[in-house]
């Protein structure tokens, strides 16, 4: 899986940027969240992530949400890196939430905080 997340160059002009959330739901259904991580989304996060939720095994869930003004084009491009893991049992789902700025809905980092 590793491989596959990472073989795209991150200067791509299709790749995704931005912040992105990332909310593992294990697969033993007790409606608890396993890992949420809000990241910049990058090759690194994107096989961090996809490892959280190949450990959450077949069955889980993996939500991935990004900012309201996000591309469609680049939630196409985030489902696409995250394609593979259906095919190990992992549903995964891309979605927008609606914020109105950075560190509104108190997952986004405020630019203080994102630049150190």
């Amino acid at each position: 899986m590793r491989g596959h997340l990472a073989a795209r160059d991150p200067r791509d002009s299709n790749a995704a940027s931005g912040w992105l959330r990332a909310r593992v739901i294990p697969a033993n259904g007790d409606g608890r969240c396993g890992i949420v991580r809000v990241v910049a989304f990058t090759p690194y996060a994107a096989e961090t992530i996809a490892d959280d939720a190949l450990r959450a095994g077949r069955g889980a869930q993996l939500e991935l949400e990004v900012s309201d003004d996000a591309a469609s084009s680049g939630m196409a491009a985030i489902a696409e890196r995250f394609a593979l893991l259906g095919a190990r049992g992992i549903k995964v789902n891309v979605h927008r939430m609606s914020v109105s700025g950075p560190g509104v809905g108190g997952w986004l980092p405020t630019p203080a905080s994102a630049a150190g």
